[in-house]
């Protein structure tokens, strides 16, 4: 990234007011140093990534804290979690109206 603000140059590097990359803190440093003005957005793959992997964490430890019947409420309710309400089906919309119900944490 500090040889492509070399190339256009500090006049240019000092109009870049949006700057679109990965999470890579490399970037972030060169873009930081070279463009302070500049806001950072991630990429949306990225972010989801790390929502999914929250997601996965939290769901795995709320299994583990549950146990018997209560554990029915969150196996294989992943992608029911992921979908907008809007787009769910039949059994799936229940499914995460009784997980949402169940588990106000």
């Amino acid at each position: 990234m500090d040889e492509f603000y070399r190339f256009v140059g500090e006049k240019q590097a000092k109009k870049v007011r949006l700057a679109v990359m990965d999470m890579w803190k490399p970037f972030r440093t060169s873009t930081g140093k070279n463009a302070p003005q500049a806001a950072i957005l991630f990429d949306k793959f990225h972010i989801l990534r790390h929502l999914g992997e929250a997601l996965d964490k939290v769901r795995k430890q709320e299994y583990a804290r549950l146990g018997g019947q209560s554990r029915t409420f969150i196996k294989g309710q992943k992608y029911a979690l992921l979908s907008h309400p809007q787009n769910l089906k039949g059994p799936a919309r229940k499914n995460l109206k009784l997980l949402l119900a169940a588990n106000k944490r």
